[in-house]
């Protein structure tokens, strides 16, 4: 069943964006970002969106996650403490081949890094969020479209 809903999201840095979305499952999501106001910012984005985000801050809480729980799809940004973001999709492939992973970045080699790492997906952050949102929904629904997709 598909629900409608609508999205404001705003914030200091930006006017604000009307998303309309359709909810199509309630998706578990590991976001991995150690910064905390991209945590704050995706959390928000990523679950008024209908889906379950669980949030750590480095690789290595991701895989202690991914030990002890099932998740549909991975976000990793590329700088975290420790070990960095295509590391952890790298070793995300080798434990867990099914789990969808995508690849979030602000450095203009994203589409390099991604293929690099076999990440499904990748998204720059200057891109919009509706543009996010999209992406997620095409590795949840496990579209082999979704292979390297990104909003550029």
């Amino acid at each position: 069943m598909q629900l409608p809903i609508t999205l404001f999201v705003g914030g200091a840095e930006m006017e604000g964006e009307v998303m309309t979305r359709s909810i199509v499952n309630h998706a578990k999501i590991l976001l991995v970002e150690g910064e905390a106001h991209f945590q704050n910012l995706y959390r928000q984005i990523i679950t008024e969106a209908g889906y379950d985000v669980v949030i750590v801050s480095s690789g290595e809480q991701a895989l202690a996650r991914l030990n002890s729980d099932r998740y549909d799809v991975v976000l990793a940004s590329s700088r975290l403490p420790g070990m960095a973001g295509d590391q952890l999709v790298r070793t995300i492939r080798l434990l867990q081949s099914d789990v969808r992973t995508m690849f979030i970045s602000t450095y203009p080699d994203i589409v390099m890094r991604a293929k690099h790492c076999s990440a499904d997906a990748y998204y720059a952050k200057c891109e919009p969020f509706t543009t996010l949102l999209d992406i997620i929904d095409r590795l949840v629904s496990g579209s082999k479209t979704a292979i390297l997709i990104g909003g550029n």
